[in-house]
């Protein structure tokens, strides 16, 4: 079943499809197999389909399509699904695009590399199997599902990083992990707009509800179709339960492949949160198995004119309105073509690219431009491998910028989500893919920063990747 709606998805052009969904893989069974359970059983699958709140599961690869399509399922129709896995060693990318397209379905994952649940296999809903037995005794469940809690938290142990004089501050992912985000969210006090693509961290879910209860006035916009798959019932179904105000994202980019793929948030009106990444798992860094973590980057600003524009953009999208004037943010679609174009262009000694998804002919032109008249021009993109012996998905931009004469692989130390350029002395750091949907048709959001610290700090770290491009 996967692999057929992932030959399927195949059918539509790469640049259509906006984040982590956007290839064909098969996930055959690169990882060592694990304790948990197994999609042949008739007994784990009429479980989880007979599951009408929860599933906590302890599942043993990802291969095991049949498994994942009814866990994709059960979150399809509103229950909190969460998987655990523990992998011994790092896995194929093809292993990690599926972890990525079962978090795209709704589905909460947790990797690691050892399992803490020796013997679990599932609750679904105040079900427990032991063995072959079914267990409902209402103590044992509940112990055996707070296990599964402290096995899976995520760490938010960490801190954001101090604004400093520029008013601005880097976050890298997966090295920050979501505690700096859920503390900004913890620290608001009177308002949290949060505009996301796709949101299911649990950690990050209970910041939002706290705030709420404290009397913090919270609005969430949730992208309502994730590509191929849907996570927005469950998380909206769950925001509301609190208290909490949500929306779908605005109708006119639900068209086509088109969608709501921006990453931001603003803090009582005083304060801009934004970056490449999802608030899942694997976009804040909450896996022990790092290539099951994204390289991603978000950014703290509150400076004023970034600080309202991105407060105005929120307003609009919520109230289905046109778009204010927009100068230091990068939007797609009002402006991030020409601005991204512009920055390439710009550049006169360096060109460091990051980007999930490259398949846009006049970007790779800009960049081969640059290389032309001498800027030293260096791409890492993320590794979709492709099904059934076909290419990943960015070969044919790699094979282009390398005819060219850039230095342009594939980046699987973490799943590579992140899209930034640093041209001399300036940095774009967006939600935006290199597509013609992420540049042109989705609603997107990003920035183009010259702090010094945050444009050498990402020049650094993409030398640091170059040099160390898989586990």
């Amino acid at each position: 079943m996967l692999a057929a709606a992932l030959v399927a998805m195949a059918a539509c052009a790469v640049d259509d499809i906006p984040d982590g969904d956007s290839v064909d893989a098969d996930p055959s069974d690169f990882d060592a197999k694990a304790d948990g359970v197994s999609g042949t059983s008739p007994v784990v699958l009429a479980m989880i389909d007979g599951a009408k709140h929860r599933v906590l599961v302890q599942i043993s690869t990802l291969a095991d399509k049949t498994l994942l399509t009814h866990l994709r399922d059960a979150a399809k129709r509103g229950v909190d699904v969460h998987a655990y896995l523990a992998v011994s060693k790092p896995a194929h990318p093809a292993s990690v695009l599926a972890g990525e397209q079962l978090e795209a379905a709704g589905v909460d994952l947790c990797v690691v590399r050892k399992t803490a649940l020796v013997g679990f296999q599932i609750i679904a809903d105040d079900t427990q199997l032991v063995g072959t037995k079914k267990v409902t005794t209402a103590s044992k469940v509940t112990a055996a599902a707070a296990a599964f809690a402290t096995a899976s938290a995520e760490d938010v142990s960490g801190t954001p990083p101090s604004l400093g004089t520029s008013d601005t501050a880097l976050m890298l992912m997966p090295e920050s992990g979501p505690g700096p985000i859920v503390s900004l969210v913890a620290g608001a006090k009177a308002s949290v707009d949060l505009e996301i693509y796709q949101l299911q961290s649990p950690a990050v879910v209970a910041a939002l509800i706290a705030a709420e209860q404290r009397g913090v006035t919270v609005r969430v916009m949730l992208e309502p179709k994730t590509v191929g798959y849907q996570n927005y019932k469950m998380v909206a179904a769950q925001l509301a339960a609190a208290g909490i105000m949500v929306k779908a994202t605005p109708p006119q980019f639900d068209s086509s492949h088109n969608v709501d793929h921006a990453k931001f948030m603003v803090l009582d009106g005083a304060e801009l949160v934004f970056g490449s990444g999802n608030m899942v798992r694997s976009g804040l860094g909450g896996n022990p198995a790092g290539e099951f973590c994204n390289r991603d980057f978000w950014i703290r600003d509150r400076r004023t004119t970034a600080v309202a524009e991105a407060r105005g953009l929120f307003d609009a999208d919520w109230n289905r309105t046109a778009a204010p004037g927009l100068e230091q943010l990068v939007v797609t679609p009002d402006n991030a073509d020409a601005k991204v174009l512009a920055l390439i262009d710009a550049a006169h000694t360096r060109l460091y690219v990051y980007n999930q998804s490259l398949a846009d002919d006049e970007l790779e032109q800009h960049l081969t431009d640059a290389k032309q008249r001498g800027v030293d021009v260096h791409v890492l993109l993320g590794n979709q491998p492709g099904f059934g012996g076909a290419p990943p998905a960015n070969q044919p931009a790699i094979d282009t910028l390398e005819a060219a004469g850039i230095t342009a692989g594939y980046f699987t130390t973490h799943y590579l989500h992140g899209k930034v350029v640093v041209s001399d002395d300036a940095a774009f750091i967006g939600s935006q893919n290199f597509t013609s949907g992420g540049l042109g048709k989705n609603r997107e959001v990003g920035e183009i920063l010259t702090t010094t610290t945050i444009v050498d700090a990402l020049a650094a770290q993409f030398a640091t990747d170059e040099a160390h491009p898989a586990p």
